[in-house]
């Protein structure tokens, strides 16, 4: 296990070669992108979430001459075990036999669990800030844990709750950002981002860099979110997390995970849970970094990964 690496840099800029919707219900289409080598190895990137989308500068991960780089927008209903669907859909309309799967935060739960769903589909993972589908991953983020890390900011984002709603700020704050009332719904979607944004980044800064943007984009962002929160205690109703329970799977599949060591969105925890049920995987803590893919040292580490694979394929 280890902890650092010499800096990688981010591949130079590139635009997608193909680019298009695929209808994968009545009423949602997927967008997709496809980037660098056309018949190079097939990677699919897995955005975290809710309430984001992949970018270009997700594209730059990959050595292009050598990958075949998907990216995908995943669709807006909040249903994870769709979402893993969609991309077996996506799979066999790209005509693609095997891919690798590069999935971070969120995304590391829904590639883990598309891995023990399609085994044979899958050559090799590469996981950040691992997310394993249980409720005390939420109950960490929203009610004790994460708190005792920042109490002051959590107090701003439960006082803002009566006190006889506070045992479940999820269900209290979904109540006020789908608020018919736009005062009251902006309001709320501000406080849920400004707690998301206090955990995700290392420096105070990143988090006013990162709302700097307009009260409707902050809405539309905190509503997905909070929603996908709602919804995910879902995944794995019982204590047990469905992810571990099937992890026998795919513990003959090649896998990196890499975990910031100042990660609060994600602790450590998580990646060791997973590590002790799956030795074979290979895991590494970055010292020097938190939650963000875009923290200096774990792009560093995740570049290294995707090289590692182009080595062994």
């Amino acid at each position: 296990m280890s902890q650092s690496q010499d800096l990688n840099q981010l591949y130079p800029q590139i635009e997608p070669y193909n680019t298009g919707y695929l209808e994968v219900s009545d009423i949602h289409q997927i967008f997709f992108e496809q980037v660098g080598n056309p018949d190079g190895m097939p990677i699919l990137f897995v955005h975290g979430g809710g309430g984001v989308s992949s970018s270009p500068r997700d594209r730059r991960f990959f050595d292009p001459a050598y990958y075949r780089i998907i990216l995908v927008d995943r669709r807006g209903d909040n249903d994870a075990w769709k979402t893993i669907e969609d991309y077996e859909k996506l799979r066999k309309f790209l005509e693609i036999e095997k891919w690798i799967i590069f999935g971070g935060s969120l995304g590391s739960a829904i590639s883990l669990t598309y891995a023990e769903l399609y085994p044979d589909r899958v050559v090799g993972l590469i996981l950040r800030g691992i997310v394993l589908g249980q409720r005390k991953e939420l109950q960490w983020i929203y009610d004790k844990g994460a708190s005792y890390i920042f109490p002051e900011h959590f107090d701003t984002f439960i006082s803002a709750i009566p006190e006889e709603e506070q045992d479940d700020l999820m269900m209290a704050y979904w109540k006020r950002i789908n608020s018919d009332d736009n005062q009251t719904k902006i309001k709320y979607a501000k406080l849920w981002m400004q707690w998301a944004c206090t955990l995700s980044v290392l420096h105070d800064q990143e988090v006013n860099n990162n709302l700097k943007i307009s009260d409707e984009i902050q809405y539309l962002i905190a509503r997905y979110d909070n929603n996908f929160a709602v919804d995910l205690r879902n995944f794995s109703p019982g204590e047990e997390s469905y992810i571990l329970q099937n992890i026998d799977k795919i513990r003959h599949i090649r896998c990196i995970i890499i975990h910031g060591r100042h990660d609060v969105i994600c602790p450590p925890r998580r990646a060791w849970e997973l590590h002790k049920k799956w030795p074979e995987a290979d895991l590494r803590i970055i010292r020097n970094a938190g939650h963000m893919q875009e923290d200096i040292p774990m792009t560093s580490a995740l570049i290294a990964a995707t090289k590692e694979f182009q080595k062994i394929n």
